[in-house]
């Protein structure tokens, strides 16, 4: 499983435990190789127990399609705190299973994902309810992407959002907040959330905020004019 793999150090000091070290996962790609970047490989695969970043720099196939089961070997390795698994051997070490489907998205709210980001760290997940916080308004400069962020309630915090430059989210009209956000919990020192796509947005509908009263009185009233 992959949360085998990403052992990390936490009695001392909260290293990768197996950087360097030759592994194999299998799972399911939840983010393409050409999601985020171009000329090269950059996916996500994720299984029931966690979830990793393929990634090899400059070179762009085989191409990992996004919903597809792989087998991945590699050597595993760490950037800016984010853990990776690298490829050695291409195309040898990226085996395509066939189609899957890709797994539902974990719905944290930014608290469960603050306290526990390690847990996280690749996973697909929702942060419902979302809304920009002023300090980073939704304003795109240049053309290497943009990070704003973004509160939920849960907590005093704030989570970066980072949006990549290859998605159709770059130079985006600003949602209409709150929105329900899925994307990969990356991390760049600090913890980030990616979205894939602008379907990753999600207008809040406010269901919690529906009225549920029962209505206390029926009647059942003659139709009019009564055709029988």
């Amino acid at each position: 499983p992959i949360s085998q793999v990403k052992k990390f150090n936490n009695g001392g000091d909260g290293g990768f435990v197996f950087s360097e070290i030759a592994a194999k996962v299998k799972g399911i790609c939840t983010a393409g190789s050409n999601n985020f970047s171009s000329g090269q490989i950059e996916a996500y695969l994720q299984d029931t127990t966690a979830a990793i970043k393929i990634f090899k720099y400059g070179i762009d196939t085989p191409e990992m399609a996004e919903g597809n089961d792989y087998t991945v070997a590699g050597v595993l390795d760490e950037f800016h705190g984010q853990s990776e698994l690298v490829p050695q051997t291409l195309p040898d070490d990226i085996v395509d299973n066939g189609a899957s489907t890709v797994p539902d998205a974990t719905v944290l709210t930014i608290n469960e994902l603050l306290n526990d980001p390690e847990r996280y760290e690749s996973m697909l997940v929702t942060v419902n309810d979302a809304t920009l916080n002023a300090a980073t308004p939704w304003v795109f400069s240049g053309g290497s992407g943009a990070t704003f962020y973004i509160n939920d309630g849960s907590t005093t915090d704030s989570l970066a959002l980072r949006i990549d430059a290859d998605t159709d989210v770059m130079d985006a009209t600003e949602p209409t907040w709150p929105e329900n956000i899925t994307g990969l919990v990356a991390q760049y020192d600090a913890y980030q959330l990616l979205p894939r796509r602008l379907t990753d947005f999600d207008p809040s509908t406010g269901v919690g905020d529906e009225n549920t009263t029962l209505p206390k009185t029926y009647s059942l009233d003659q139709n009019y004019p009564n055709p029988f």
